[in-house]
């Protein structure tokens, strides 16, 4: 349940990381972990272009990656991922780093793009037209 919530809020962002026709190379993967220490959770996008190169399908294109940086791999959407390490997950959430809008809406059931804080276009063109 958790994790599901924890893919929603994530999906909803921009890649945090992009793999672009060097592949999968040191660099990437320093930065891949480097966010993964510091959130948690990272998006990666891959580019058609790596995908060449490493010779693979998107799919086991993300498995290598989740394994070379001993992440669990939440989703595969498109060339678009999810990666999650569950101790630097929570050790963010520890030290700040992850807001209280985040933890309230894992612990609390919040879900949804309505319940991430913007409120739906309909709540937003009321609240608009109110005020003119």
């Amino acid at each position: 349940m958790v994790l599901r919530k924890l893919r929603e809020i994530v999906q909803q962002g921009p890649a945090d990381v992009q793999i672009g026709k060097k592949g999968i190379y040191e660099g990437v993967l320093k930065e891949i972990d480097r966010r993964l220490k510091e959130k948690g959770v990272v998006k990666v996008r891959i580019h058609k272009s790596a995908l060449k190169v490493e010779k693979m399908d998107r799919k086991a294109f993300a498995k290598k990656v989740a394994e070379l940086v001993n992440a669990i791999l939440l989703d595969v959407r498109g060339r678009t991922f999810v990666l999650y390490r569950h101790e630097d997950f929570v050790k963010a959430i520890e030290e700040g780093k992850i807001g209280d809008n985040l933890l309230t809406r894992l612990t609390e059931g919040g879900g949804g793009r309505r319940g991430y804080g913007y409120g739906s276009r309909s709540t937003r063109r009321s609240s608009h037209q109110e005020s003119s």
